[in-house]
């Protein structure tokens, strides 16, 4: 069996517990009554505004790869999308290196110089992710806390849990910031390679391996040489994470009991859910989405912590959840068929 499989299994494994984690709390009668009741007119504003935050992407990536090709964020739109829908469908986060295979075909670049940006987006991501909750923490109260039966015993989890989770989380996104400035420091990068080359008994393509990674990973840096482009990089960060909280605070009218969620409420929420699905799972974030999102409207004292807060909680997370996949799914292979391209192509872009 090969390692690929492997993951892929794992991660099988790990979407089919936290599904059952989800689920087990909650009456099929009690969620088809809360889904029932949905308020499904709010639908459509929760996915247009999805479509903005992700048009607010688009317009952050082009800033990162200006230093490499200067692209209209109009025409970077499709690759994104691609890559979004993708990820729903595909193991292993596969629409990052489709986008910038994309990106690297259409417009006659370096993969890896494009594939770099991908990866500065995400560290970007990271921390401003976690430096919005920081401060969401300081004004929104988390009080609730969420009891989970198992067997004879109950888990527990509560917001000082995920304050200390936040805390750790944070603290190794300032490290590894600290780690990528000392690492586009010339002599330092050497010497780091230079240590990486006495490595006893390291493979020498394994060694090859990370002086690419490296190099790859210096490249995509360029672009923040530039304080404007730094500015744009934040600004459009913090704007993304408005947008998605904008949205949930919108689809939560669709429910009765969840219908008081302002607006840092819901990026609240969002943020919760990210951290929820760093963990490696099968395509589409199941499982991991759904309890990160009924954890996050349980501390925030936004449902109950009995049955039919649970219900309404898994059947908010479901629905966002279900949209959300709808809103770049769909669009992803209407791109893929009008740019004539295949997964096939995507899987060779991920060997790359």
């Amino acid at each position: 069996m090969t390692r690929k499989r492997i993951q892929f299994l794992v991660s099988l494994l790990v979407t089919g517990f936290f599904l059952y984690l989800a689920f087990r709390p909650v009456p099929l009668k009690a969620l088809w009554n809360t889904l029932r009741q949905i308020h499904f007119v709010w639908i459509l504003p929760f996915l247009a505004i999805t479509v903005v935050s992700m048009y607010c992407r688009t317009v952050r990536w082009k800033y990162l790869l200006e230093p490499v090709v200067n692209v209209p964020p109009h025409k970077l739109f499709p690759p994104l999308i691609i890559c979004f829908g993708l990820n729903g469908l595909l193991p292993g986060r596969v629409g990052e290196f489709a986008r910038a295979w994309l990106v690297a075909r259409d417009h006659k670049v370096k993969f890896s110089s494009a594939f770099a940006t991908v990866l500065v987006e995400r560290i970007a991501d990271g921390i401003g992710l976690l430096t919005l909750f920081v401060i969401i923490l300081a004004t929104v109260p988390l009080e609730g806390e969420v009891k989970v039966p198992w067997g004879d015993k109950t888990w527990t989890l509560t917001a000082e849990m995920l304050r200390s989770l936040t805390d750790r989380l944070l603290v190794a996104c300032v490290v590894l910031l600290a780690g990528t400035i000392l690492m586009l420091w010339g002599p330092f990068r050497r010497l780091v390679q230079a240590g990486i080359g006495r490595v006893p008994f390291l493979p020498g393509k394994i060694k090859e391996g990370i002086y690419h990674f490296i190099e790859t990973f210096v490249q995509g840096f360029h672009s923040l040489r530039s304080p404007r482009i730094i500015f744009w990089v934040a600004f459009h960060t913090a704007t993304v994470w408005l947008t998605v909280g904008w949205s949930l605070m919108i689809m939560a009218n669709g429910f009765s009991d969840v219908s008081r969620m302002t607006l840092l409420q819901g990026m609240a929420v969002a943020i919760i859910i990210c951290i929820a699905i760093t963990i490696p799972a099968a395509p589409g974030y199941w499982g991991l989405y759904e309890v990160g999102c009924i954890f996050a409207l349980m501390v925030l004292d936004l449902t109950p912590n009995t049955p039919d807060g649970y219900a309404t909680a898994l059947g908010f997370s479901l629905m966002i959840h279900a949209f959300q996949m709808v809103c770049t799914i769909g669009p992803a292979l209407f791109f893929m068929w009008r740019r004539h391209v295949g997964l096939s192509e995507f899987t060779k872009a991920d060997q790359q």
